[in-house]
């Protein structure tokens, strides 16, 4: 649990460097990440089954193309609030280095989380999605 908030702590300090390095993510990357993380959520819950409870990240691009998605892919999204039903689900988006960042998904009691490299214009997985559990010790 300390290290996922050490981890947060210091992907939040080094979000302040992209406006330094000058790296400007486009919708269009945005929207691939999206893309990305939703197929990653469908491959461990079954979409006509699961419905969300959906808390909106930094990024608003994101959050559309990320609700967007799981709603074609057959869950039932619906906004984190009082009430809300479903597992929740929460995003954000981190920016490390100067053309590299990393998406980490709270999804119930569990995290997801993977890096992305932009390069020549595209962006790109530069690692696998590591999953986690609550109370794992890891």
């Amino acid at each position: 649990m300390f290290r996922m908030i050490g981890l947060c702590l210091c992907l939040a300090v080094c979000a302040g460097c992209r406006e330094k390095q000058g790296f400007e993510p486009s919708d269009v990357h945005f929207c691939q990440m999206a893309a990305d993380t939703a197929y990653r959520i469908k491959a461990s819950h079954l979409p006509a089954k699961t419905s969300f409870a959906l808390s909106g990240s930094d990024n608003a691009t994101f959050d559309a193309a990320f609700s967007e998605k799981l709603r074609e892919m057959g869950f039932s999204v619906n906004e984190a609030g009082e009430g809300a039903k479903g597992v929740p689900l929460k995003p954000a988006v981190f920016f490390v280095g100067e053309r590299e960042a990393v998406v980490v998904v709270q999804v119930g009691e569990g995290q997801l989380q993977r890096g992305f490299d932009l390069v020549d214009g595209d962006i790109s997985p530069n690692s696998y999605w590591m999953a986690r559990r609550d109370g794992d010790g890891r």
